[in-house]
């Protein structure tokens, strides 16, 4: 059953849009995966073309039974066919998949009470020098093994492999998340690896041609055989909880508490190994406010 935040987030409304429409047509909210992405057409049909609720819930409910991969498909017409509503069955389904996917991820309830102090009792020794800071002549080694500890069904080479095929095409990326924690000595293995890239220009095409190339998929959802990645899926949603050749792999285009991608950047360390420049995020890096 999904939560009121991950519907809000599968379906791309608030929650009060889902309620009222809920009400105004007397549907009831399941809060089933389906029934999230039969509420995103609707929202899409209402809130992106501007036909009434009544109207977008007729059109979803037609279009529910029509195979995924039945690509476009005209919903109506006007009698002298110069005007015709579609939908892209097939990219829809693909965009409903990632948005499900994001949503599980990102919409767990917070604890209640005072947070959690953070235990140092699993944390990684990080590799001091004798000035009293992180050896810098370890920097590359230290990238190497970090990428290589993400564990999963992945392969050990598989995250160093998927960051070098992203530089190699072009794209500027920043790691994150925990393989920027056990490269800073602060964890010891990373589960996922997380990377915030640039999609400005052409970037979002060379990201979709990576991410096809390495077989990426949304992680923990159903999708259709032929789903495959493109400039605009890319850009659909904030965040791509993705796995690729058993690697789990998040894809954001910011950061919280730090920004967009120049911000991240900026707060990034370069370190350079086997003729490439990797950007590592600096720990507890938070954004400047401006006056």
């Amino acid at each position: 059953m999904l939560s009121d935040a991950a519907l809000a987030l599968t379906i791309g409304c608030e929650p009060k849009w889902l309620y009222n429409a809920a009400r105004r047509t007397g549907r009831p909210i399941l809060r089933t995966v389906d029934d999230a992405v039969w509420w995103r057409l609707v929202h899409h049909l209402a809130d992106g073309i501007g036909v009434s609720v009544g109207a977008a819930v007729a059109g979803a409910d037609a279009l529910k039974t029509i195979s995924k991969d039945a690509g476009r498909v005209r919903l109506g017409a006007t009698r002298d066919e110069s005007v015709a509503v579609s939908v892209d069955i097939s990219r829809f389904h693909d965009s409903a998949a990632l948005a499900v996917a994001a949503a599980i991820h990102l919409a767990v309830p917070k604890r209640r009470g005072r947070p959690r102090k953070s235990s140092t009792k699993d944390a990684a020794t990080p590799v001091v020098s004798a000035g009293g800071g992180v050896s810098p002549e370890s920097s590359a080694l230290r990238i190497e093994r970090a990428l290589a500890t993400t564990h999963s069904e992945a392969e050990p080479s598989v995250a160093g492999e998927f960051i070098a095929a992203l530089m190699d095409s072009g794209l500027s990326c920043v790691i994150a998340g925990e393989v920027a924690a056990v490269f800073h000595g602060t964890a010891k293995t990373a589960t996922t690896i997380d990377i915030v890239v640039s999609l400005s220009g052409n970037r979002a095409a060379k990201l979709a041609d990576v991410l096809n190339a390495f077989g990426a998929h949304p992680r923990g959802v159903a999708i259709r055989d032929a789903f495959s990645f493109d400039s605009s899926l890319v850009r659909s949603a904030a965040v791509l909880m993705l796995r690729a050749r058993g690697l789990a792999i998040d894809v954001r285009h910011s950061v919280p508490r730090v920004g967009d991608f120049d911000q991240v950047r900026e707060a990034a360390d370069p370190v350079v190994l086997a003729g490439r420049t990797y950007l590592v995020l600096r720990p507890e890096t938070r954004r400047t406010p401006t006056r």
